[in-house]
């Protein structure tokens, strides 16, 4: 195998400020494919410092398509990389129990790597250092339409084999909807342990649904659906802020969403709609700048970057054109994603990476620098795709989920009988609204849900021993929920 690092680029004062004393789980980025395709393909990878870039020419025998993330230990060395079709290791090789992440034709179309942009994010396990969950939204309803109809929850510990690992549970089903091509994100939860999943609904007849789980611990719990917004197709890409308080989703078909997130909660509250009126037709990624206050939306087909201010009381109002194409010159800014070196860096299709220098300055002072880092070989894909792995516990805030949603038994306002149970359970809750009530398992997939009022009596014949939880919303906000355990 032959390795040769490039280039060491730019001393970087915002790193030391974005990256210091946080886990580096997203410090290197796979790219590339095989040289099988010609001359000018080739893997390579981009290894970030604590003041210092790497760019490495790394022979492998792997293509790294559209669908891409990485998961690295907390001081930066590599632990497993995918494209979606199956989980390699740090030495490349295929993870025991790693191959055909997700099971359809797509696979086998599709063997250089799976073109959907954000359909796979990897975290760790709260509470559980050696293990690291993976989801993934991927066109399992290939060939018939290019459209996830399942979102997937893979366990990976990196305790076995030598600390090459395995995948302990595998593509377990966690939601089964119709979803939109990308626009899968987590992040953290107020408490600065556990993480919340967004997934957007993606039905043909258009929607503005998005789906809430809650990763904790011991169990992935459905938090359920909020429906706000523009409505959108089939196509989605979004990002969080650094700080998790803000939500974007944007759609090719209709424009931009931006939305406040209550991290303790997991609700989000629309703030503003930005329609394409003012826009070229195209495609178009987004991103935020470290400081959590300047959005950039890209259209690359159209050759425009604009900046916006979410600070501004108008944020629509606030934007400004910071780069547009010009004739003779190559399309630049296609996918964008902030780097823990705190800039933004964009793929371009040549031998050369676009850089957002500054983007925590406003205007032209955010410094864009065209074809700024020159790679070995040129690609078709997408960055990878991180969350926040730098934010913390919300300070102040009064947020515990231990307390607000893993309730050890009854209360007041809520009583589940007997507990543990065997055939029949019973729920009573003083409340003289309809409350929606749902029984999940320990990786949040459904397994019943209706409605009652005040008193609820349900079978347990189909359920196998074990442990599930109870969650009931009132006028779609969870209010309690409680642990179930099956003995028989």
């Amino acid at each position: 195998m032959k390795t040769t690092i490039l280039m060491l680029s730019l001393w970087i004062v915002t790193a030391s400020v974005y990256a210091q004393n946080f886990p580096k789980y997203d410090n290197v980025w796979i790219l590339g494919r095989t040289a099988n395709f010609g001359n000018n393909n080739g893997n390579f990878q981009l290894q970030f410092g604590n003041d210092s870039l790497h760019v490495v020419d790394y022979e492998r025998n792997f293509n790294m398509s559209t669908t891409n993330t990485a998961m690295s230990d907390s001081l930066g060395n590599l632990l497993f990389y995918t494209n979606g079709i199956d989980i390699r290791n740090r030495n490349d090789a295929i993870m025991e129990s790693g191959d055909t992440l997700v099971p359809c034709q797509l696979v086998q179309d599709y063997w250089v790597g799976l073109p959907s942009e954000q359909g796979v994010m990897a975290i760790p396990r709260p509470n559980y250092p050696n293990q690291y969950w993976l989801f993934a939204s991927i066109f399992d309803a290939y060939p018939d339409e290019y459209s996830p109809l399942h979102l997937y929850a893979s366990l990976i510990d990196m305790s076995y084999n030598n600390g090459l690992g395995k995948v302990i549970k595998k593509s377990q089903i966690i939601l089964s909807d119709t979803l939109t091509q990308g626009g899968l994100n987590v992040v953290k939860h107020a408490n600065g342990r556990d993480w919340w999943i967004i997934t957007a609904q993606g039905r043909a007849d258009s929607s503005n649904c998005y789906y809430l789980h809650l990763v904790r611990p011991d169990s992935i719990v459905y938090m359920g659906e909020q429906c706000l917004g523009s409505k959108r197709i089939k196509d989605a890409f979004t990002v969080f802020s650094p700080n998790g308080n803000w939500f974007v989703c944007t759609n090719g078909a209709n424009g931009l969403d931006i939305f406040t997130f209550d991290r303790c909660r997991g609700t989000l509250k629309h703030q503003e709609s930005i329609l394409y009126t003012s826009f070229n037709p195209g495609t178009y990624t987004v991103a935020i700048s470290p400081n959590s206050r300047y959005l950039y939306i890209s259209n690359a087909y159209a050759g425009q970057l604009y900046q916006y201010d979410l600070s501004a009381t108008n944020i629509e109002s606030s934007g400004q054109l910071v780069w547009e194409h010009v004739v003779g010159q190559t399309y630049h800014f296609y996918y964008m994603a902030l780097a823990p070196d705190g800039k933004i860096y964009s793929r371009v299709s040549s031998y050369f990476l676009d850089v957002i220098d500054k983007p925590d300055l406003q205007g032209a002072n955010c410094n864009i620098i065209l074809d700024s880092i020159v790679i070995p070989h040129a690609i078709n894909s997408a960055l990878p795709h991180f969350p926040h792995y730098r934010l913390g516990a919300e300070v102040g805030s009064d947020c515990d989920t231990l307390v607000s949603y893993q309730s050890a038994g009854n209360s007041e306002q809520l009583k589940v009988y007997p507990n543990p149970a065997q055939d029949l359970l019973h729920i009573e809750v003083q409340e003289n609204v309809p409350i929606q009530y749902q029984v999940s398992n320990v990786v949040g997939q459904v397994l019943l849900k209706g409605t009652m009022l005040a008193k609820k009596e349900i079978s347990l014949d189909v359920f196998p021993t074990g442990l599930y939880y109870l969650l009931l919303y009132k006028e779609g906000i969870l209010f309690q929920s409680q642990k179930i355990i099956i003995q028989r």
